[in-house]
């Protein structure tokens, strides 16, 4: 693990609220009571207030209104689509494939293909095993043809990404692409594709969808593990773009 990547891990909720945990039991045997009572209330608010469905959407709708989701219709052509890893694919039990929480970039990279948006798809994401060889049997399942994949398996970070898909197609001429990946994630990923020489059309993947019709308005203050997780996805994302852009790798 990196140190960007173990930074990060605290400076999200979950991570965030582990330190407090760790702070609050030294101050609970140092005797310090009051300092103890503010640290817990720090604590259940955190968790709270970034566990809310409200707070989730509002990030969520801050990083839309940037990077809004388009049709698969809207989407102009390209020579290529690059589909990126990170929770598209799992391993399943025996040779099948599980599903991550984020499939729908494999199947809007397979929406555009068969709308004729780009004669190639290609899915970057490495690993033990390589994601993009999952996500390539999830695609293949899903109706695209292996002729059309070109999978590249060794990445392991969004700038990785950019700089090895170059590499897989900078020698067929190819430097506009259709750029899949979900809207949090795409404030990162298309600035490190264009640093890395390609001219890109961002396809943005919701993140979230609307909130249920029928639902009450309770509930969008009321916390969930979900709410939980899309705001640490969105909060971690943020962190990400502050880091490349640090570094000077967009």
């Amino acid at each position: 693990m990196t140190l960007a990547k173990l930074l990060a891990v605290f400076l999200v909720p979950l991570g965030t609220l582990a330190l407090l945990l760790v702070i609050t039991a030294i101050t609970v045997l140092q005797g310090r009571r009051r300092l103890t009572v503010l640290l817990l209330l720090a604590a259940v608010t955190l968790v709270w207030v970034t566990a809310m469905p409200a707070t989730a959407r509002r990030l969520n709708a801050a990083v839309e209104s940037v990077h809004v989701p388009m049709a698969v219709t809207q989407a102009p052509a390209a020579r290529a689509i690059v589909v990126l890893g990170g929770g598209i694919a799992y391993p399943g039990p025996g040779d099948l494939v599980r599903p991550g929480p984020q499939a729908g970039r494999a199947w809007f990279g397979a929406r555009l293909l068969q709308a004729d948006k780009a004669p190639l798809l290609v899915v970057s994401g490495g690993g033990d095993p390589p994601e993009a060889q999952l996500a390539g049997q999830l695609l293949q399942a899903w109706g695209v043809s292996p002729g059309q994949l070109l999978l590249e398996k060794r990445s392991r970070t969004t700038r990785e990404n950019a700089l090895k898909v170059r590499e897989l197609l900078a020698p067929r001429g190819i430097g506009d692409i259709l750029l899949v990946t979900s809207t949090a994630h795409m404030g990162r990923a298309a600035p490190a594709f264009h640093a890395a020489g390609f001219d890109v059309t961002p396809f943005p993947v919701p993140l979230m969808g609307p909130p249920p019709p029928d639902e009450p308005p309770a509930v969008a203050w009321l916390p969930s593990p979900e709410a939980l997780y899309q705001t640490s996805t969105l909060l971690r994302e943020g962190l990400g773009q502050a880091w490349y852009r640090l570094r000077g790798w967009n």
